[in-house]
C-alpha cells in the first residue's frame, strides 16, 4: 500500500546527485514507473487526508455536544494515528518526487549536452535557455 523506495542515489545535502549515478535510459524508465505507481500513492495520501478530515468533523460534533472526555481522547488518539500514517506516506512520496526531480534534471542536462555536441540547431539551444525549466542550477 505504501511507496516503493526508488533506486538509491547518494544525495548530498542540496539533493544533488553526481552524473556517474545516472543512466539516461534507466532513469527515463524509472520516471515512467514512478508516474505509473504514483496514482496509487496519491490515492493513499488522499484517503488518509479524507479520514483525517472526517475525524476533525467528528471532533467538532463531540465538542459542540459536550461529549465526555474519553470520547474526545479517543478521537484525538485516532487523529494522531491517522496523521502518523499520512505523514509517513507523504514523506515517502516527497522523497520519490525529489529523486525523480534529479533524474529529470540529469536528462535535461544530457540532452542539452548532446545537442551541443551534435550541432543541433543553435536557435533551438538558444530558445531552451529562455525556458527556466531547462535551466536547472544544479
Amino acid at each position: 500500500m505504501f511507496f516503493k523506495k526508488p533506486r538509491q542515489y547518494q544525495l548530498d545535502p542540496q539533493m544533488r546527485v553526481s552524473a556517474k549515478d545516472f543512466d539516461l535510459d534507466k532513469d527515463l524508465q524509472a520516471i515512467i514507473d514512478f508516474l505509473r505507481e504514483s496514482v496509487s500513492d496519491i490515492k493513499t495520501v488522499y484517503v488518509l487526508c479524507k479520514k483525517m478530515q472526517q475525524l476533525r468533523e467528528k471532533e467538532k460534533h463531540l465538542v459542540e455536544g459536550k461529549a465526555p472526555q474519553p470520547s474526545l481522547q479517543y478521537n484525538t488518539k485516532e487523529q494522531i494515528e491517522v496523521f502518523d500514517k499520512l505523514l509517513e506516506a507523504y514523506d515517502f512520496f516527497d522523497e520519490d518526487v525529489e529523486v525523480n526531480k534529479q533524474r529529470v534534471k540529469f536528462i535535461a542536462k544530457t540532452l542539452k549536452k548532446l545537442a551541443a555536441e551534435r550541432n543541433v540547431d543553435p536557435g533551438l539551444l538558444r530558445s531552451l535557455q529562455k525556458r527556466e525549466w531547462w535551466m536547472y542550477n544544479s
